[in-house]
């Protein structure tokens, strides 16, 4: 079982991984490695996201996208 903070840092590499073209297809990556629901990746994501601003740029590009 992923701990959050390992969660978190998954939701961040699906969201930098360029090969995938959409939110859709980083849900199905995110199902794939976790067995979690979409509710969960968003509700992950928001929290990223929320961690993520005030972060260096590299971060920065994540929330722009």
């Amino acid at each position: 079982m992923l701990k959050r903070d390992d969660r978190l840092a998954l939701v961040e590499k699906i969201l930098n991984d360029q090969n995938y073209e959409g939110e859709d297809q980083r849900i199905l990556a995110w199902k794939e490695m976790t067995g979690k629901g979409r509710t969960t990746y968003f509700r992950l994501k928001k929290e990223f996201l929320k961690k993520a601003k005030g972060k260096p740029e590299e971060v920065q590009e994540v929330v722009s996208s």
